[in-house]
Protein backbone atom coordinates (compact mmCIF):
# COMPACT_ATOMS: atom_id res chain seq x y z
CA UNK A 1 0.00 0.00 0.00
CA UNK A 2 1.23 3.45 -0.92
CA UNK A 3 -0.33 6.50 0.68
CA UNK A 4 0.18 10.08 -0.45
CA UNK A 5 -0.79 12.64 2.16
CA UNK A 6 -0.44 15.73 -0.02
CA UNK A 7 -3.33 15.70 -2.43
CA UNK A 8 -5.97 16.87 0.04
CA UNK A 9 -4.16 20.15 0.74
CA UNK A 10 -4.29 21.57 -2.77
CA UNK A 11 -6.51 24.54 -3.59
CA UNK A 12 -5.91 24.19 -7.32
CA UNK A 13 -7.35 21.42 -9.47
CA UNK A 14 -4.38 21.84 -11.86
CA UNK A 15 -1.86 21.31 -9.07
CA UNK A 16 -3.87 18.38 -7.74
CA UNK A 17 -3.90 16.83 -11.21
CA UNK A 18 -0.13 17.39 -11.44
CA UNK A 19 0.53 15.63 -8.13
CA UNK A 20 -1.77 12.72 -8.93
CA UNK A 21 -0.29 12.24 -12.41
CA UNK A 22 3.26 12.38 -11.05
CA UNK A 23 2.42 9.92 -8.27
CA UNK A 24 0.80 7.55 -10.75
CA UNK A 25 3.72 7.78 -13.18
CA UNK A 26 6.40 7.34 -10.52
CA UNK A 27 4.69 4.29 -9.05
CA UNK A 28 4.07 2.78 -12.47
CA UNK A 29 7.71 3.28 -13.49
CA UNK A 30 8.98 1.91 -10.18
CA UNK A 31 6.85 -1.23 -10.60
CA UNK A 32 8.27 -1.73 -14.09
CA UNK A 33 11.80 -1.25 -12.77
CA UNK A 34 11.09 -3.66 -9.91
CA UNK A 35 9.80 -6.33 -12.29
CA UNK A 36 12.88 -5.81 -14.50
CA UNK A 37 15.13 -5.98 -11.42
CA UNK A 38 16.48 -2.48 -12.15
CA UNK A 39 14.80 -0.57 -9.31
CA UNK A 40 17.34 1.11 -7.10
CA UNK A 41 16.04 0.66 -3.58
CA UNK A 42 18.89 1.67 -1.29
CA UNK A 43 19.63 5.32 -0.72
CA UNK A 44 21.45 7.24 1.97
CA UNK A 45 18.58 8.30 4.25
CA UNK A 46 20.55 11.29 5.49
CA UNK A 47 20.66 12.68 1.94
CA UNK A 48 16.94 11.97 1.47
CA UNK A 49 16.02 13.75 4.71
CA UNK A 50 18.29 16.66 3.81
CA UNK A 51 16.60 16.98 0.41
CA UNK A 52 13.15 16.81 2.02
CA UNK A 53 14.04 19.53 4.53
CA UNK A 54 15.52 21.76 1.83
CA UNK A 55 12.50 21.23 -0.44
CA UNK A 56 10.26 22.49 2.38
CA UNK A 57 12.43 25.42 3.35
CA UNK A 58 14.58 26.75 0.51
CA UNK A 59 14.30 27.83 -3.14
CA UNK A 60 14.82 25.33 -5.94
CA UNK A 61 18.34 26.65 -6.54
CA UNK A 62 19.61 25.31 -3.20
CA UNK A 63 22.30 22.66 -3.34
CA UNK A 64 21.77 19.16 -2.06
CA UNK A 65 23.33 15.75 -2.50
CA UNK A 66 21.69 13.61 -5.15
CA UNK A 67 20.74 10.47 -3.16
CA UNK A 68 21.14 8.36 -6.31
CA UNK A 69 24.66 9.44 -7.34
CA UNK A 70 25.96 11.21 -4.20
CA UNK A 71 26.90 14.16 -6.43
CA UNK A 72 26.10 17.80 -5.73
CA UNK A 73 22.78 18.80 -7.28
CA UNK A 74 20.03 21.39 -6.91
CA UNK A 75 16.42 20.78 -6.05
CA UNK A 76 15.47 21.91 -9.55
CA UNK A 77 17.85 19.37 -11.07
CA UNK A 78 16.19 16.69 -8.94
CA UNK A 79 12.76 17.74 -10.21
CA UNK A 80 14.02 17.49 -13.78
CA UNK A 81 15.51 14.08 -12.98
CA UNK A 82 12.13 12.95 -11.62
CA UNK A 83 10.34 14.12 -14.78
CA UNK A 84 12.88 12.31 -16.96
CA UNK A 85 12.43 9.14 -14.90
CA UNK A 86 8.64 9.31 -15.14
CA UNK A 87 8.40 10.52 -18.75
CA UNK A 88 7.54 7.15 -20.34
CA UNK A 89 4.86 6.54 -17.73
CA UNK A 90 3.45 10.04 -18.24
CA UNK A 91 3.25 9.26 -21.94
CA UNK A 92 1.62 5.88 -21.22
CA UNK A 93 -1.12 7.53 -19.13
CA UNK A 94 -1.45 10.49 -21.54
CA UNK A 95 -0.39 12.93 -18.84
CA UNK A 96 2.58 14.72 -20.39
CA UNK A 97 0.61 17.98 -20.23
CA UNK A 98 1.31 18.14 -16.49
CA UNK A 99 4.96 18.86 -17.24
CA UNK A 100 3.82 22.40 -18.10
CA UNK A 101 2.34 22.74 -14.60
CA UNK A 102 5.56 21.41 -13.06
CA UNK A 103 7.56 23.99 -15.02
CA UNK A 104 5.09 26.74 -14.10
CA UNK A 105 5.44 25.87 -10.42
CA UNK A 106 9.23 25.74 -10.71
CA UNK A 107 9.31 29.15 -12.43
CA UNK A 108 6.59 30.98 -10.47
CA UNK A 109 6.70 29.35 -7.05
CA UNK A 110 4.51 27.09 -5.02
CA UNK A 111 1.22 27.63 -3.22
CA UNK A 112 3.24 28.06 -0.03
CA UNK A 113 5.30 30.81 -1.69
CA UNK A 114 2.06 32.63 -2.64
CA UNK A 115 0.69 32.35 0.88
CA UNK A 116 3.90 33.58 2.52
CA UNK A 117 4.05 36.53 0.14
CA UNK A 118 0.41 37.40 0.81
CA UNK A 119 0.95 37.22 4.57
CA UNK A 120 4.17 39.27 4.47
CA UNK A 121 2.64 41.96 2.25
CA UNK A 122 -0.90 42.21 3.60
CA UNK A 123 -1.14 40.39 6.94
CA UNK A 124 -3.14 37.48 8.28
CA UNK A 125 -6.63 38.84 7.62
CA UNK A 126 -5.91 39.35 3.91
CA UNK A 127 -4.27 35.92 3.74
CA UNK A 128 -7.48 34.34 5.08
CA UNK A 129 -9.51 36.16 2.42
CA UNK A 130 -7.02 35.09 -0.26
CA UNK A 131 -7.29 31.45 0.83
CA UNK A 132 -11.08 31.53 0.63
CA UNK A 133 -11.39 33.57 -2.58
CA UNK A 134 -8.66 32.03 -4.74
CA UNK A 135 -9.59 28.39 -5.13
CA UNK A 136 -9.28 26.92 -8.61
CA UNK A 137 -12.16 24.54 -9.38
CA UNK A 138 -11.59 24.03 -13.10
CA UNK A 139 -8.75 22.62 -15.16
CA UNK A 140 -9.56 24.78 -18.22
Amino acid sequence: TIEFRICDTQRSIRKLEMLIALSQALIYQAVIDYKNDTLKERFNMEFLYDGLWKACRFPLSVNMIDPDTNDLSTLLEQINKMITYAKDALIYFDNTHIIDEVNKTCNNGTEADDQISMYNNFGFERLKEYLMDNIEYNIN
